[in-house]
């Protein structure tokens, strides 16, 4: 692990010399900085060109670039120093930040080392050589998440039918509500009218994020339905879109005024908080929400660690002030207050994180419909001849065409998104808990055929073949390097499963679930870089023939 320890130490010392020179001005390159990520997720999400590599590798570096400045103005008084942008310091504090991002991506590269899925040499005190292994069906799985998103935004963009008819009013009221104040930043009002539009653009955007259905709607945490938290990041979404359109229209009517000074705002805590008791807190509970919204050093240090973007709706600016960056919703809307969620209400997460197969397999009733497919309400025991409990499949599909039985297990664990340490977690449960479960059900099975199992059920008439088994993970079922799938099952996504019963040229469940998920394009990834230079050290990076 020579390698990693090496990237972090060039970082700490590239970081430390950067924070040295700007000592005294921590608040100022806190501000510089959050309106430098706003423009990276600005470009990252609306530049026509393929290639925003560059912005999303500066969103990579926020933790790092974001952490030991936090660390300085937690606490500190007095108000906050707002100015325009220096545009002579644009390209110095973009470089920073794809500094960190190219040091953040790095170094967990290096890392990949310690979960056997990449080797990393160090080829010289200022070079280093890392090799990947092959991970086309990860990627795909990833893929096909993404366009699973997507279907998900246009199946809520029908809900909202009025909104195109809208268009024409928004425009007018921003137009009429939006000044430029002190010569170069933004202010406008509000009314019902964009606040319910914002919120539905909003719902929409909001769509298919994993993180949005990661619990029970009804499940408690932190005093309160998960269902109000996920409203809570919506809502603060709904303020983001509503801004950049803001920001939007009044550079369209003022074009000498900069983008980089619109999109960041900063507020009063206090102010804040009336907010969010407007929106049907009270103190206590908008308090707790701002603190789950809100980035501070330990969020930073914690997102760095973990190599994660920190996705945040408010940033610790002192004792009375907070940022208001965009960053966060635009990146993902409600993974920074699930994470947050997570780490501070650990024991209510746990209790109700067992309610997720109940919906999984009602999702899966969904997707196989009758009168083709047979999906028992609940799950099914399976016993030993001496009536004792074997293992439990959490669904069984028969398919009345085919006369197949399939038995299921769901497997609904945490999205690992960057960290390393989840990831390999995630894999060892599925592997681990799946191969025995696939053994318990093949000796359960016993040579029976689906005829034999569906009568003694009573499911009603099936094949002669013998049962099928699967096994089926929310998000991710491959990982890179891991070859101990028992062949004696099929290993799928929810994602690779759902858009292969799309796709017209399927016969069939079983069909489905037996296909392979082929790989597509990755979005803004750049982990397919072949050198990185980064200040002090070279990076090679190829994947394994």
């Amino acid at each position: 692990m020579l390698a990693e320890k090496l990237l972090i130490q060039q970082r700490d010392r590239y970081v430390a010399a950067v924070s040295a020179s700007w000592r005294g001005y921590e608040r100022e390159l806190l501000i510089s900085l959050v309106r430098a990520l706003d423009v990276a997720a600005y470009s990252n999400r609306y530049a026509r060109r393929q290639d925003t590599t560059d912005a999303w590798l500066r969103l990579r570096g926020a933790a790092t670039a974001l952490r030991p400045l936090l660390e300085v103005v937690r606490g500190m008084p007095g108000g906050i120093p707002w100015f325009p942008g220096n545009s002579a310091l644009f390209a110095a504090l973009d470089n920073h930040l794809l500094n960190c991002g190219r040091y953040a991506v790095a170094i967990r590269w290096a890392a990949m080392e310690r979960y056997g899925i990449a080797t990393a040499k160090v080829l010289a005190s200022d070079k280093i050589a890392i090799e990947f292994l092959a991970n086309d069906e990860e990627m795909a799985e990833v893929a096909l998440g993404h366009t699973a998103m997507d279907r998900a935004r246009e199946d809520a963009r029908a809900l909202f039918p009025h909104l195109s008819g809208e268009l024409p009013e928004v425009r007018r009221r921003l137009r009429r509500y939006g000044k430029a104040a002190m010569g170069w930043f933004i202010a406008y009002d509000n009314d019902e009218f964009l606040m319910g539009h914002y919120r539905s653009q909003a719902r929409i955007e909001a769509a298919g994020i994993v993180e949005a259905e990661a619990l029970p709607p009804s499940g408690i945490i932190g005093g309160r339905p998960f269902s109000e938290w996920a409203d809570a990041s919506t809502a603060a979404l709904g303020t983001v879109l509503h801004h950049i359109d803001a920001a939007g229209m009044l550079r369209r009517r003022k074009p000498k005024l900069d983008m980089r000074n619109l999109m960041t705002v900063y507020a009063r805590r206090d102010d804040v908080l009336d907010v969010l008791e407007e929106r049907g807190n009270d103190a206590a509970r908008a308090h707790q929400l701002m603190e789950g919204l809100t980035l501070d050093a330990d969020g930073a240090a914690y997102s760095e660690a973990r190599h994660e973007i920190p996705l945040p709706y408010y940033i610790d600016a002192g004792k009375d002030f907070v940022l208001l960056p965009m960053f966060g919703g635009f990146l993902n809307p409600h993974a920074g207050l699930l994470e947050h969620l997570r780490r501070n209400y650990r024991r209510d997460w746990d209790s109700i994180v067992d309610g997720r197969e109940g919906i999984f397999r009602r999702e899966l009733r969904q997707l196989l419909p009758e009168p083709r497919y047979m999906v028992p309400e609940t799950g099914l025991k399976l016993r030993r001849k001496d009536g004792s409990t074997l293992t439990d499949a959490d669904a069984v599909v028969l398919d009345r065409n085919t006369g197949d039985v399939v038995f299921v297990q769901l497997k609904w664990y945490d999205v690992y998104g960057f960290s390393l340490a989840e990831r390999n977690s995630r894999r060892v449960n599925l592997l681990t808990k799946g191969n025995e479960w696939v053994a318990k059900v093949h000796a359960w099975i016993d040579g029976r055929t689906s005829a034999e199992i569906a009568k003694a059920y009573g499911w009603g008439e099936a094949g002669d073949a013998v049962p099928r088994i699967l096994v089926m993970a929310r998000h991710s079922s491959r990982f890179a390097g891991e070859g101990r799938y028992d062949a004696r099952a099929s290993w799928t996504s929810w994602h690779a499963l759902t858009e292969a019963v799309r796709d017209p040229a399927c016969e069939g469940f079983v069909d489905a679930m037996s296909r392979s998920p082929h790989c597509g394009p990755s979005r803004g990834n750049p982990d397919g870089a072949s050198v990185f230079d980064l200040p002090g050290i070279t990076v090679e990076v190829r994947t394994a023939a």
